[in-house]
């Protein structure tokens, strides 16, 4: 009894690591066959003179470069053996700018890839990109990349904004009414400029009120020349 009951227990032990054997080998080959192609072609956009130049220097990331794919001569890439995630997929150009995408990889999408286009600055919401299993996807162009500032066309107001034309203006200006502006003056205020003209150029600038004086000709000048007049009458 006892050899039997130990072929027994040596029987049922074998048959459960054939059972453990087979289920890690199945385990094992639908980890490997879990691999996935993501493939497209990106066109170029009217813009480009040279075609061929365009296709040698872009090419198109995944995830900020952890893959890698450069195109062929008809825009075509691909990426293999990917693992089931979810990628960001970018288009590398120096004179292109194509939109961000999202890949996500899994069976249980259509040809086990989705691709949406999404912008996370301004958090619009995600659009869908038709991806097929024979052609993949197809990356158009969004626009040229622009490094210089276009020059503004010439303008009247442009010029006048201009700080060169302000600051030959403004003596311009005083010059006409600086005239007018004395005209109204009687004999003590002009003494008074003139004694101010002197002490600024004598260096005597920071006992003259230039604010009080101006404001007096301004406002009172008329007034005292009129009381002058009259007296005078």
């Amino acid at each position: 009894d006892i050899p039997v009951q130990h072929f027994v227990q040596s029987s049922n032990m074998a048959g459960t690591l054939l059972a453990l054997s087979l289920l890690l080998t199945s385990l094992g080959a639908d980890s490997q066959a879990a691999r996935y192609t993501v493939k497209g072609t990106v066109l170029a956009p009217e813009g480009v003179k040279n075609r061929k130049e365009f296709l040698q220097l872009t090419y198109v990331v995944l995830d900020g470069g952890l893959h890698i794919a450069h195109l062929d001569n008809e825009g075509a890439f691909s990426f293999l053996d990917l693992p089931s995630a979810s990628y960001t997929l970018e288009v590398y150009s120096p004179n292109v700018e194509y939109d961000v995408l999202r890949v996500d990889v899994s069976k249980k999408f259509q040809d086990d890839v989705r691709v949406v286009r999404y912008d996370p600055v301004n958090a619009l919401p995600p659009v869908k990109i038709v991806y097929s299993s024979e052609n993949g996807m197809k990356l158009s162009s969004g626009r040229m990349t622009k490094y210089f500032q276009v020059r503004q066309p010439w303008s009247i107001m442009g010029l006048l904004r201009s700080p060169m034309v302000l600051m030959m203006g403004f003596p311009l200006i005083m010059m006409y009414v600086m005239p007018k502006m004395m005209e109204g003056m009687d004999e003590e205020q002009l003494e008074e400029m003139r004694k101010s003209q002197s002490a600024l150029q004598g260096g005597g600038a920071a006992s003259v009120d230039i604010f009080g004086q101006l404001a007096a000709m301004t406002s009172g000048g008329g007034e005292k020349g009129k009381g002058k007049k009259n007296k005078n009458n």
